[in-house]
């Protein structure tokens, strides 16, 4: 059995590297969150199921008699991605295993913005607490993966709250889709604002003095 962690870039089809389109389209069987497997063309494999979290994948992996896999992460691998979760449990067991990178939320929002970022800081909100405020206080733009109870609205919230109502914000919304929407302003004018859920957030540095 070959297992391939893939890399599906920020969602839509037109971000998946040449190199993860091969490996889907010899993969005869696909696992990953609804979501992506919703996306995906209908010629590949119709043997598909929905599942996240590492142990039940390498479970199904297990069951599955299947000799090439492909299991699927949104963004990049390896980038706050459950690939870390997976990997070790499939190193234990000895199966062949091979990682391929995606194009993160983070980089395509850098592209539409027309910036470097690569001094940016980076944080995930994705399903965990997040400190708003001391990120951008560390002298650095900070770039927010958002998702599950604290979304862009949300962690301007925290800024204005803080004192930092005038600070310029940007959160790119469903990138890579057609309903994608990349809006510029303040956390005072974000605070509270109903955003895409799997958003991702940037916000500039406080300001020293």
């Amino acid at each position: 059995m070959r297992v391939t962690l893939a890399g599906l870039g920020c969602g839509a089809m037109a971000t998946v590297t040449a190199e993860v389109g091969e490996a889907l389209a010899q993969a005869d069987y696909l696992i990953g969150a609804a979501r992506l497997l919703r996306r995906l063309p209908e010629e590949l494999t119709p043997r598909r199921e929905c599942a996240t979290k590492p142990q039940e994948i390498l479970e199904l992996l297990l069951a599955s008699g299947c000799e090439n896999t492909c299991v699927l992460y949104s963004g990049d691998t390896g980038f706050y991605s459950g690939a870390r979760g997976l990997l070790p449990l499939l190193e234990e067991r000895g199966v062949e295993t091979r990682v391929l990178p995606g194009v993160s939320s983070v980089q395509y929002l850098a592209a539409r913005l027309g910036r470097p970022w690569q001094d940016w800081l980076l944080r995930s909100a994705h399903g965990v607490d997040c400190d708003a405020v001391e990120a951008v206080c560390r002298g650095k733009a900070v770039c927010f993966l958002t998702g599950g109870a604290l979304g862009p609205g949300d962690l301007c919230r925290q800024l204005a709250e803080a004192g930092l109502e005038n600070l310029p914000v940007a959160a790119g919304e469903n990138l890579s889709y057609p309903e994608e929407r990349i809006t510029r302003g303040t956390a005072a004018e974000f605070a509270g604002r109903a955003i895409a859920p799997l958003s991702v957030l940037l916000a500039e540095p406080a300001p020293t003095h």
